[in-house]
């Protein structure tokens, strides 16, 4: 049943007034808060008030965060941990002095930046922010123009959508 209300959800969502831009925007967001520890309020603060201040699709947010938070634990912290160990450890030592005193400064401590689990999201997110926008803006194109507005056109669609049963089946699916 998750798994429908998801799918649900993400259909409504590609067909909501949002705007491409808007819902890779959103995901792009998910994504960054998925790719850090749950216990980690200060990165979650920031990434809220994100969410909150930029002009996205709050339903493209809990999609992007339920598909990489599942990533996570299924094995992507791993390599957030191994990527924040990198970065961490291989900086040069008159960097890292510098580097680790302004974590300590007390806006930033809270963002808990010296673990590696956190640097190495952080780090993930910046490097798949690019990528994941431009895919998640192409979906949303191409589901939008090409696949939705020839399927709302179909005469076979349109008949298919008159039976009782498939609107039945609408009203489970979408609402």
């Amino acid at each position: 049943m998750f798994f429908l209300q998801l799918t649900r959800r993400f259909y409504k969502l590609l067909q909501s007034n949002a705007t491409p831009h808007e819902v890779a925007l959103g995901f792009v967001l998910g994504m960054c808060l998925g790719l850090l520890p749950a216990g980690n309020l200060g990165t979650t603060v920031l990434f809220v008030g994100l969410v909150l201040f930029l002009r996205c699709a709050l339903s493209a947010v809990f999609f992007g965060l339920f598909v990489f938070k599942a990533l996570y634990v299924a094995g992507a912290y791993k390599v957030c941990h191994a990527l924040g160990e990198k970065v961490l450890e291989d900086l040069g030592e008159g960097v890292k002095g510098v580097f680790f005193d302004g974590f300590r400064t007390p806006g930033v401590a809270m963002l808990s930046l010296q673990k590696h689990i956190v640097t190495g999201g952080i780090v993930a997110a910046i490097l798949l922010a690019g990528p994941v926008y431009l895919a998640m803006r192409w979906l949303a194109n191409f589901v939008r123009d090409r696949y939705l507005e020839r399927l709302k056109k179909s005469r076979v669609f349109n008949a298919i959508t008159s039976f009782w049963a498939v609107k039945a089946l609408k009203h489970v699916f979408i609402g």
